[in-house]
């Protein structure tokens, strides 16, 4: 079982960052952006056409390369989910007494029966070009409770 964390308060502050930087990123008009009353998913579907974009060579607006952009549209993937779901951001130490342990962003239901890595869903979105960009289908299957079998508890990853 990972051993977890909450953010600290430089963390929070680095993610409200972030988060800025990957509004950038999306292909929408700053009035949406603006009137903040954007359906759930409008953010992960725009942040998705912009993973597909880029895996199609075009640049990312703004002056992200391309790895700090996938930590930012890890982010607001992150925070779109916890936004819509109740999910907590977090982090996650993942096979904490083995020889290499992983400590990553981390939203993870309420129980701990499910949690996905943001940012690594998206760099594999974006860098992984025999991965499918999921980063939609994935939040519209958990805002639908489309999931598989699991236990409270049981930090099952998604993505």
């Amino acid at each position: 079982m990972p051993r977890e964390r909450p953010l600290t308060i430089d963390e929070e502050q680095e993610i409200d960052a972030l988060l800025a930087s990957a509004l950038e990123l999306v292909p929408l008009p700053p009035e949406a952006l603006a009137a903040d009353e954007l359906p759930p998913g409008a953010l992960v579907a725009a942040a998705a056409a912009a993973v597909d974009a880029a895996r199609a060579g075009e640049p990312f607006a703004g002056a992200l390369g391309a790895d700090d952009a996938a930590v930012a549209l890890g982010v607001l993937w992150a925070d779109e989910l916890q936004r819509a779901t109740g999910w907590e951001l977090l982090f996650a130490t993942f096979d904490a007494d083995g020889p290499e342990p992983l400590e990553a962003l981390c939203v993870a239901r309420r129980d701990r029966a499910f949690a996905v890595l943001p940012v690594m869903l998206v760099a594999a979105a974006l860098f992984d070009r025999h991965s499918e960009n999921n980063l939609g289908l994935l939040f519209q299957l958990i805002l639908s409770g489309q999931l598989p079998p699991a236990e409270a508890g049981d930090w099952r990853v998604l993505g």
